[in-house]
This record gives structure tokens, C-alpha cells and sequence, in this order.
């Protein structure tokens, strides 16, 4: 090779190594950018111990979550959920929940609707709990409960039932702190399917059963404790962080999940 060409190919170097490796990014960011979709869940990240209200009490709660992937979809979800005692081991749970679906990719998105809403009644079982009396000063306040319920909704991508089941752990200090941790199951099975695209150059598809599991772990601050129920608080405040992973039997997605809600108690 000549002297001429030799300084010519050094100078092309740079900027064959410049396109490779934007080729290489663009097709790393594709293949990241999950376009399938799924049926959802009923209950897209609960707020929820194993320490529910006294028999008769009745616990009254706003909540919202966000669910997300990386160069995949989102969910935004936020909601009511209402908890009534009916012994003090058994719990009725009724929820309802607002979604907004977004995995546009920061490209334009389809020409449709892209929210959705859902409804679930469930029951919590405690399974064992350790007991205070009025005064009592123990450190901790622990209990297990199964958790389960059957729910819809209607989306975008179109209608869904979906039943789900779940194990949550408490722990409550004598001034009404609580960490709370929970694994759960779910299925979402489509009943009257849509044809759905996320974005306008993209080819439609149909949801098909989507099964799901996930775990959370969430701390709730109280705001007005009340120590001869349990240690239960009048106000409280949740946070809590969770993951969940769904599949279909033909893609998969694991999505990280921020949640909180603000409760209170009407008796």
C-alpha cells in the first residue's frame, strides 16, 4: 500500500468506527424497545399489609403507581381502595383504578385511546398475627396474610378478567410505623380483544392471556396514631417499591414499579 492510500484509510478510520457505532447503538435501542402487548392486571401494584382494619373498622385509601421498562412500555395508574374488617382475622378489599398506557417511545402516537380502567374485590386472611391489648408496650406488632380477589377492566387493547392471589408480611412498631413486604400471582385473560399498535408505523396485535408475579416492599409513616386499636393510625402514608415480571407464553416483560397512597380510617 502506497503512502497516499495508507493516510487515506487512517483518515477514514474514524468515521467508518463513527457509523459502525451509531449502527451498533440503533440496533441495540430497537431490539430493547418491546412493542408486544399484553393483557394487564386488575391491580397493577397494591398498597397493602397483612395488618387490615379491626372488625368493623373501615380503611379508606387514594393510591397511584407507575410501572415502567427500560425502551418498553409505561403504566401510570392511580385509584381508590377500600378495606372493611369484618372479623379481625377477615377483610373485605374493593379497589378501582384509572390507567394510562404510554409506549410511544417518544414517537407519535396511534390515532386511539391509549387509558383504561379497572375494578377488583378481593379478601385478605390473616393467617397469624401476634395480639396487643390497650397500653401494651411489645416492640412489634407482626402478621401474615393471604390475599386474593377476581377483577376487569377495560382497555385500548380491550376487555380483561383477571384473578390474582398473594402472601404479605407486616411488621407495626408501638407508634404505628409499618414495613410491609408481599409476593403475589396473577392472570389476565382477554375477553372482547383489540387489534393495537403503540405508535403509527407499527403493526397492530392482539393481547393474549398474560400471566404475572411480582413483589413489593413498602413502609407507611402514620399522621395521627390512636394506640388502643391495634396501633392503628387515623392517617397514614405509604411508599413503596415493587417489581413485577409478565409474559404470554411468546414475549416477556420485567417491569419496575413505584407506588404510594394516602389512607385513612372512618370509624
Amino acid at each position: 500500500m502506497s503512502r497516499t492510500n495508507l493516510i487515506d484509510a487512517t483518515n477514514r478510520a474514524p468515521h467508518a468506527l463513527g457509523v459502525l457505532a451509531l449502527t451498533l447503538l440503533s440496533s441495540l435501542l430497537g431490539s430493547g424497545c418491546s412493542r408486544h402487548v399484553f393483557s394487564p392486571p386488575a391491580r397493577m401494584m397494591p398498597t397493602e399489609d397483612a395488618l387490615g382494619p379491626s372488625a368493623g373498622g373501615v380503611n379508606l385509601g387514594l393510591q397511584g403507581s407507575a410501572s415502567g421498562t427500560v425502551f418498553g412500555p409505561t403504566i401510570a395508574a392511580a385509584g381508590l381502595h377500600v378495606d372493611v374488617g369484618v372479623s379481625d382475622r377477615i377483610d373485605l378489599v374493593g379497589e378501582g383504578t384509572f390507567m394510562k398506557l404510554d409506549g410511544s417511545g417518544g414517537r407519535p402516537l396511534a390515532r386511539q385511546r391509549t387509558d383504561g380502567a379497572a375494578g377488583r374485590a378481593g379478601l385478605r386472611f390473616t393467617l397469624t398475627e401476634t395480639q396487643r391489648k390497650p397500653g401494651d408496650t411489645a416492640p412489634l406488632l407482626l402478621g401474615l396474610a393471604l390475599t386474593g380477589g377476581f377483577g376487569g377492566g377495560a382497555s385500548a387493547i380491550g376487555t380483561f378478567v383477571s384473578p390474582d392471589l398473594g402472601l404479605s408480611f407486616s411488621m407495626r412498631t408501638p407508634t404505628g410505623f409499618d414495613l410491609s413486604t408481599g409476593v403475589r400471582t396473577w392472570t389476565s385473560v382477554p375477553v372482547l380483544r383489540r387489534t393495537f399498535a403503540w405508535t403509527e408505523d407499527e403493526q397492530s396485535n392482539e393481547p393474549a392471556t398474560t400471566f404475572g408475579a411480582g413483589f413489593t416492599i413498602q413502609g407507611a409513616v402514620p399522621l395521627g396514631f390512636d394506640p388502643t386499636r391495634r396501633g392503628e393510625p387515623r392517617f397514614r402514608a405509604l411508599i413503596g417499591l415493587g417489581i413485577a415480571y409478565i409474559g404470554d407464553g411468546t414475549a416477556n416483560e420485567t417491569f419496575v414499579q413505584l407506588g404510594g397512597a394516602f389512607e385513612a380510617r372512618l370509624d
